[in-house]
C-alpha cells in the first residue's frame, strides 16, 4: 500500500482474515518452512487449501458435499483451539448468521440455538456439546449460507466452470 503512491497507483484494498485450519486438522511438520516462527509456519501449513483435497469447503460445493466434508472434519471433543469446525463457526457462521442451531436428540438436551460464540465455546469445552452435533449444526448453517452462491452459479454456469479451472497454487 505504501509503494502505491510512489508509483502513482491506486492503493489496493486489503482484507485480512485469520487463516482457517484445514478440515483435516493441524498438521505436524510438513517439512516446508513458511515463517521463521515454527508455530506460525505450522499454522500456515495446516490452513485450508484448495490444493489439498478434503481440507476445505469450496463455495460451490453441493450441500451433501459440505455435510460430508464437515462430518469427516477433525473436531476433537472439548478442544476449541486448532479445531476447524469451531473456527468455521467463529469466523464465518456467527458473523454472517448471528447464531448457530445445534440439533441434538432430546435425551442430550434437544435442539439449542447459540447467539453468543463464547457461550458455545464454553459449552463445547465442557463437553456439553458432542462433536458430531457441532459438525451437523455447522454443516446446516454453511449450506444455508452458500445457497445464494449455488443459485448464482446455476444461473451462470460459465462462471462456475471458469472458477473450477483456476490454477491450484501448490
Amino acid at each position: 500500500r505504501e509503494a502505491a503512491e510512489r508509483y502513482r497507483w491506486r492503493k489496493p484494498v486489503c482484507i485480512h482474515t485469520p487463516l482457517l485450519t484445514g478440515l483435516k486438522g493441524p498438521v505436524e511438520d510438513t517439512g516446508s518452512i513458511f515463517d521463521e516462527d515454527k508455530k506460525v509456519s505450522l499454522m500456515i501449513g495446516s490452513k485450508m487449501s484448495k490444493s489439498i483435497p478434503g481440507s476445505s469447503i469450496l463455495i460451490h460445493d453441493e450441500p451433501e458435499e459440505v455435510k460430508m466434508k464437515l462430518r469427516n472434519a477433525f473436531c476433537p471433543p472439548r478442544e476449541t483451539r486448532g479445531n476447524p469446525v469451531m473456527e468455521i463457526v467463529k469466523y464465518i457462521i456467527m458473523p454472517e448468521r448471528g447464531e448457530i442451531n445445534i440439533p441434538r436428540p432430546q435425551k442430550y438436551g434437544g435442539e439449542t440455538v447459540f447467539t453468543d460464540y463464547e457461550l458455545l465455546e464454553n459449552e463445547y469445552r465442557n463437553g456439553r456439546i458432542h462433536p458430531l452435533d457441532l459438525k451437523n449444526g455447522a454443516a446446516e448453517e454453511l449450506v444455508k449460507l452458500l445457497e445464494n452462491v449455488r443459485r448464482h452459479f446455476k444461473e451462470n454456469p460459465k462462471l462456475l466452470e471458469m472458477m473450477k479451472n483456476m490454477d491450484v497454487t501448490r
